[in-house]
């Protein structure tokens, strides 16, 4: 049964990122609210995934690719949809998603000679994401201070930082995997 979680959890991740995509076309009038609660909720399914499959060895292929991409795509909807609240410069926004897509994409197409695990920087990054967002949703949903502005924006200023760290890490990582094959062929 415990091999099953992460996948569960995985998959319950999407559909929380369904169900916010949905809050907002419905634009109840609390949607602050509600956003930071379904993504506090689906940030603790993230977190639990991943514990339960290193605990349990219940890595799985299902695990492999739709687990990061779950991550990907609930980040991409939320940040696109504090795009409009101006708390975070558009130009972060566009870069965070940006470096991601560029960064998913190499590895995507290096996943056919090699996995490129995640490296720690950008677990870092994802965490300060998730850190920026639950920052962010708050300040919308019950208070802004200028105190927790500041933080807000920092915490954008660290995720575009580990951002751009752990993509020049995994552009070394590519092009050494790169080198690696040619020297095999």
């Amino acid at each position: 049964m415990m091999q099953q979680v992460p996948n569960i959890l995985t998959t319950l991740r999407i559909a929380l990122t369904f169900l916010s995509i949905a809050l907002v076309f419905i634009n109840p009038e609390q949607l602050f609210v509600y956003l930071f609660g379904v993504f506090i909720f689906a940030a603790v399914t993230d977190f639990a995934d991943g514990y339960v499959a290193r605990k349990y060895n219940a890595v799985s292929d299902f695990g492999k690719i739709f687990d990061p991409l779950a991550d990907k795509v609930l980040t991409f909807v939320f940040l696109i949809i504090l795009f409009s609240t101006n708390l975070i410069p558009a130009t972060i926004i566009l870069l965070l998603i940006a470096r991601d897509v560029l960064v998913d994409g190499v590895r995507g197409a290096l996943a056919v000679r090699v996995v490129v695990p995640a490296i720690r920087a950008a677990k870092w990054k994802t965490t300060l994401i998730f850190l920026l967002i639950i920052s962010t949703l708050f300040e919308l949903a019950f208070f802004s201070t200028q105190e927790l502005r500041y933080v807000t924006q920092a915490l954008a200023f660290f995720a575009l930082l580990f951002s751009y760290v752990s993509a020049a890490q995994y552009a070394r990582i590519f092009y050494c995997t790169l080198q690696k094959n040619r020297t095999r062929e």
